[in-house]
């Protein structure tokens, strides 16, 4: 609510230590939010480095997940198919459940073993 309003705040120190762990050990998905129902989830993924340069658009290609935004720099954005993985990039996908193992493993190696 702070955060909406524009008003600086301070983190809890579980939240805190939650994004700092995220960042230094990016080794598995984060789940973000799951629909009711427990099927569909929107993920934080991590992509091997091999991804850099690439079109966003080979992830949805090469699994059943859709991306529906990256955080660049500290900054959301929606994706086009213009858009190339960077360095530091933070991906998040909408993905089924059952998917989910599929795509940290896609991810975790270069797209070329992936085809």
């Amino acid at each position: 609510i702070y955060q909406r309003l524009g008003i600086p705040t301070v983190a809890t120190v579980i939240w805190a230590t939650d994004q700092i762990l995220r960042r230094i050990t990016p080794t598995a998905s984060t789940s973000e939010w799951q629909d009711a129902s427990g099927a569909v989830q929107l993920c934080e993924v991590t992509a091997h480095k091999d991804w850099y340069g690439r079109p966003i658009t080979l992830i949805e290609e090469l699994t059943k997940a859709r991306v529906a935004f990256i955080t660049r720099l500290g900054e959301a954005t929606v994706p086009t198919i213009n858009t190339v993985i960077q360095d530091g990039d933070l991906i998040h996908v909408m993905v089924a459940n059952t998917e989910i193992k599929n795509v940290e493993q896609t991810l975790a190696k270069s797209p070329e073993g992936s085809r």
